[in-house]
């Protein structure tokens, strides 16, 4: 009889509160404004300029991620045609966060990406390696006008 009090609580217990698996959940915490950066070369190699864009990724899950990719990319496509050789999408590799933990990332552009305005889509998890708490919270977009 004790065995069976022992299992009905149990099950009681279950229903009431559920399985919950504690899983990382990764989001695009922030998207700092593109800056203009010109570096002065030291040697015979040409002067270069570089458009920075930093982005905060934050781990607001239960347990530590495994390490992911983050995908950016300018989402004026009008400029693809005009110049084939420029890279219009960064894929950089994130490492494991612990939970609460964020990250600032660095990704660079080789062209000013305004063109008149700023549009940057940002995707972290962007293959799906991870099993997040929410799926859908893995994207964001940057917008600012020129």
């Amino acid at each position: 009889m004790h065995k069976f009090i022992i299992l009905f609580i149990f099950f009681s217990f279950i229903l009431a509160h559920g399985f919950t698996q504690k899983m990382p959940d990764l989001i695009v915490e922030k998207i700092e404004t593109p800056q203009w950066k010109f570096y002065e070369s030291k040697s015979s190699a040409p002067d270069s300029s570089l458009c920075l864009v930093y982005i905060t990724i934050k781990n607001q899950g239960a347990i530590i991620s495994k390490p992911v990719i983050l995908k950016v990319w300018d989402m004026s496509y009008d400029r693809k045609d005009k110049e084939p050789n420029i890279c219009f999408e960064i894929k950089k590799k994130i490492p494991a966060l612990n939970k609460n933990q964020s990250i600032r990332v660095l990704v660079t552009f080789k062209y000013w990406v305004y063109n008149p305005n700023c549009e940057l889509g940002v995707f972290i998890d962007y293959n799906n390696t991870v099993n997040e708490e929410n799926e859908k919270n893995n994207t964001s977009v940057f917008f600012d006008a020129g």
